[in-house]
């Protein structure tokens, strides 16, 4: 199952974004070999040795081990946030971004390839997608979302289409927040048929699973209805008595 939707995300983000690995990685990174780790001839220390540090003495630790043999991405995803957040040294986004993309370049790192999208994405909406795609093309229910949402309600990137199929992609997975948004297209009737019907079933899943949005949505929905229906009775009423 997971290679079946592997496989549909890779098609859906591929074709509809228009940017691959290469392109992206060459327009954006050309000093970095995807699969070339970056090591150095640091004695060898991991980061076990890191904890029950002040914030600095973690810092310098982190950042020694980042410079040895026995890194690994999250070594590297925390000096990110360590840089990003100012936490034992000066704040830095580019040395945070550097350091994050050496732990999705060379590790993999899902964690660190959806903090990417989220720092760039609003700047550089091509570097957002990307990231969000390569962590949703490794499983990632939060980058099938962050992708969806852009295609939803970006103003320059909108794709009904492309957004309702991540949007079931994930909610078929368990994303509450997935089907909270499907249940919103059906209302709204966004790239689909309105189908108040629909967006009511879609919403008790949710709604069910302590999803406040979606018990939110359903209750509106259902005034909205009985409202509707009284209205509807009145005339009826009305009606007769002429």
């Amino acid at each position: 199952m997971k290679k079946i939707i592997t496989m549909i995300l890779l098609f859906l983000v591929g074709n509809a974004s228009g940017y691959f690995l290469k392109e992206y990685v060459d327009l954006y990174y050309p000093q970095l070999a995807l699969n070339g780790a970056h090591v150095t001839d640091a004695p060898v220390k991991d980061s076990k040795s890191c904890v029950g540090l002040t914030n600095e003495e973690t810092f310098n630790c982190i950042a020694e081990v980042a410079d040895g043999k026995a890194v690994n991405g999250n070594d590297l995803f925390v000096l990110g946030q360590l840089y990003l957040y100012g936490l034992g040294t000066e704040v830095s986004g580019e040395k945070a971004v550097k350091s994050l993309e050496r732990s999705a370049f060379e590790f993999d790192n899902v964690d660190a390839m959806i903090l990417l999208g989220n720092l760039l994405v609003d700047n550089d909406r091509l570097a957002g997608k990307y990231w969000y795609s390569q962590a949703a093309q490794r499983g990632s229910l939060e980058g099938v979302l962050n992708l969806a949402n852009i295609y939803r309600y970006s103003e320059t990137d909108q794709n009904p289409a492309l957004a309702f199929n991540l949007y079931q992609i994930a909610a078929n997975q368990g994303s509450a927040q997935a089907q909270y948004e499907l249940a919103l297209i059906y209302a709204m009737g966004f790239g689909v048929d309105p189908d108040i019907e629909r967006s009511l079933q879609i919403l008790e899943i949710p709604c069910g699973n302590g999803h406040e949005d979606s018990c939110a949505l359903l209750n509106q929905i259902q005034e909205l209805l009985r409202v509707q229906m009284n209205q509807t009775e009145r005339k009826a009423a009305i009606n007769e008595e002429d």
